[in-house]
């Protein structure tokens, strides 16, 4: 029998197939742990460098600022956004690593 011909009791529902995408969720904060392996740095470093971004923030060295990751406070939780982060490579990047050279130890 073809599908026309078959009768109606005869013919089985397909199954409906529910197909859920599961996106990867990616942090939008990030704890000091988490932010200095983003930076490739360690949990010391990005908790000096904070402790060195509340000290020029209170004495309003706003130029320092800009040298020194940014952090938030939730509550008493400390976190850093990816963003912030992200800007914080894109103003202290220097292009090809350059390393000053003076010659000495060359015959």
């Amino acid at each position: 029998m073809t599908p026309e011909t078959t009768p109606r009791s005869e013919v089985r529902p397909i199954a409906a197939v529910a197909t859920v995408a599961v996106a990867a969720v990616a942090p939008a904060l990030l704890r000091d742990r988490d932010a200095a392996k983003y930076l490739g740095r360690s949990t010391a470093w990005i908790r000096a460098k904070r402790a060195e971004y509340v000290k020029a923030e209170k004495e309003h060295r706003t130029a320092n600022l800009a040298r020194l990751p940014k952090h938030i406070r939730i509550g008493t939780a400390v976190f850093y956004r990816i963003i912030d982060l992200d800007k914080y490579i894109a103003e202290n990047a220097v292009e090809g690593g350059a390393v000053s050279y003076d010659g000495k130890g060359t015959k």
